[in-house]
This record gives C-alpha cells, sequence and structure tokens, in this order.
C-alpha cells in the first residue's frame, strides 16, 4: 500500500510539474508582445533576454550559452523551442529536485518572463504613441500645441466646448511639458501617455490610441473640408461678382427681387455689391435650406413683391 501510495503521489506531482512548465512556457512565448497570441515557439531572442535577467549574464555570457543550449535542445535546428524541446530544457535541470526548489524555480523564471514582456510592452506603447503624435502633428513642426491638443481632446471626450475641456488641456500640458515652452514635444508626449497608461492592460491601450487615431483623423479631415470650402467659396463669389449676376441685373426690373439659392456659400453680398455698382435698388435674400426659404418668401410678402427671380 504504501508503494502505491508514493507512486500515485510521484504522477500527480510529475503532472503538476508538467502543467507549471506548461504555463512557463506560454508565458514566455508571448512575452514579446502581450497584445498578440503566442507563435507556439520560444525565440532564441526571447531565450536570450530572459535567461540573461535570470542569471545576470553579460551579453557575450548570454549568447554564447544560448547557443550551447539550443546546440543541444533544438533538434530540428531552428533556432526555436517549441514545446517539447523548452519542456526537456527545463525537465534536465529541474526533473530531481525537490518539490519546494522546483516551485522557487520555476516562480524565479516566470519573474523574469514578466520584467521582460513588461520591458517588450513598453517598447511597444512607445511606439505606437511615436506613431500617433506624428499623426497628430499634421503640420509637421515637431510640437504639439494647445489648439492641435484641445481639438483632439475635445472630441475623443465628446464633451461639449464649455471651457471646462481647455482647462482640462491646460493642467496636462502643464504636467507633460518639461521644458515650460507651452508645447509637446514627442519625448514629453510620450512620458505623460505611458506614465498616464502605465496601469492600462494592453487591449485598452490599443482602444485608446485607436479611438485617438480616428479623432486626429475626423480633426484633420474636416480641416481640409473647411479649407477646401473656403477656397470653393471665394472662387464661386468672384464667379458671381464677374459674371451670372452682371448679366442678371441688366436686365432686371428694379421691382423684381432676386431669391438666392446657396448650398455652398452666401452670394448676397455679391449681389449687393454688383447692385450697387449699377445703381439698381435690389434687396436680396439668401435661400440655402427650407427654413431659410420661408423666411425669404415671407420677407417678399413683407416688401410687398408679388414676383421673383430664382438663381
Amino acid at each position: 500500500r504504501k508503494q502505491k501510495v508514493g507512486m500515485s503521489v510521484g504522477i500527480l506531482e510529475k503532472e503538476r510539474r508538467y502543467t507549471c512548465i506548461k504555463e512557463l512556457f506560454e508565458c514566455w512565448d508571448k512575452a514579446s508582445d502581450a497584445s498578440r497570441d503566442g507563435s507556439g515557439r520560444i525565440e532564441e531572442e526571447e531565450l536570450r533576454a530572459v535567461l540573461k535577467k535570470c542569471y545576470d549574464w553579460t551579453d557575450d555570457e548570454a549568447h554564447e550559452n544560448v547557443d550551447a543550449i539550443l546546440d543541444k535542445i533544438d533538434k530540428d535546428r531552428d533556432g526555436t523551442l517549441d514545446f517539447d524541446e523548452f519542456f526537456r530544457f527545463v525537465d534536465d535541470f529541474t526533473g530531481n529536485v525537490t518539490v519546494q526548489t522546483f516551485d522557487k524555480v520555476i516562480n524565479f523564471m516566470m519573474e523574469a518572463v514578466a520584467a521582460y514582456s513588461k520591458e517588450q510592452e513598453r517598447k511597444r506603447r512607445t511606439g505606437l504613441l511615436q506613431t500617433l503624435f506624428r499623426e497628430w502633428d499634421a503640420d509637421g513642426s515637431g510640437v504639439l500645441d494647445m489648439r492641435e491638443l484641445y481639438q483632439v481632446i475635445t472630441r475623443f471626450n465628446d464633451e461639449e466646448r464649455d471651457g471646462g475641456e481647455q482647462e482640462t488641456v491646460k493642467l496636462m500640458v502643464t504636467a507633460a511639458d518639461a521644458d515650460g515652452d507651452g508645447t509637446l514635444d514627442m519625448n514629453e508626449f510620450v512620458d505623460y501617455f505611458n506614465t498616464l497608461t502605465r496601469k492600462m492592460t494592453h487591449n485598452t491601450f490599443d482602444l485608446m490610441l485607436y479611438r485617438f487615431s480616428r479623432c486626429i483623423e475626423e480633426v484633420q479631415t474636416l480641416q481640409m473640408e473647411n479649407t477646401a470650402g473656403t477656397r470653393y467659396k471665394q472662387l464661386l463669389l468672384n464667379s458671381l461678382e464677374r459674371y451670372e449676376i452682371l448679366e442678371l441685373l441688366e436686365d432686371c426690373d428694379p421691382t423684381i427681387p432676386l431669391l438666392l439659392f446657396g448650398t455652398a456659400c452666401d452670394p448676397s453680398r455679391a449681389i449687393e455689391k454688383s447692385a450697387k455698382e449699377f445703381n439698381v435698388p435690389c434687396k436680396a435674400f439668401l435661400v440655402s435650406h427650407e427654413r431659410a426659404e420661408r423666411l425669404a418668401l415671407a420677407g417678399l410678402q413683407k416688401y410687398g413683391f408679388k414676383l421673383g427671380y430664382w438663381v
């Protein structure tokens, strides 16, 4: 009976150790990028980085020792360790140790993997924040000023422009602006957001970055549309002043008003300018949508007009 009980305990302990090594492998496998699933293999660089932390090796020692491990364990010579190869590697130096020693070794390696994973995640986030900064810095000045920050953060928080958000942005700039110039350069921006998001999971961080990227895109698209709209408006006004309106006014009865349908701009100013130039009494009404149309017609009735031209 004692032998059977002993064998049973041994089997359970082997199964437990197998599970522990499997968990260690999976954590190690995902250490380079927590935002992605593991590849099912531990790359040479991952192996070297973690073992260097475990044993406090120099760079030369890490290269030499990991090369020796791969020569011995990596049977298919692909420069990586799959789980079977990794299990043999760990089992070689833990197979005959006590339960307490095994747990200490696994926990120690888990801590080294966690430290490496944290290091890699910080590098990943820093790279993503640098990319976000370059997207945000549309004018290529190398800094973000209050206006650029306010436009995007207001949209990100989906708040009304009531002044409160502007104060928030001011506090943010004050906290992040290391050189006190009132703007954020890339290093200040990255340092601030790394500190602000250090407790976020990788999923939450990535979602935040995605939302900021979309907000930047929306703000910049709107700015481009406004710029294009302003240019188009000026071209249209110039056209109205030079051609169509002049021809209309030449043939216009002074008692008949012009009703203007303006979807892109307000051409009434061009009308008034041309009317003054030709010394023609003219009352222009802007019609840009249904409500404006009703107001224009009400204006006609007010002035006693019975007929009008639609432009």
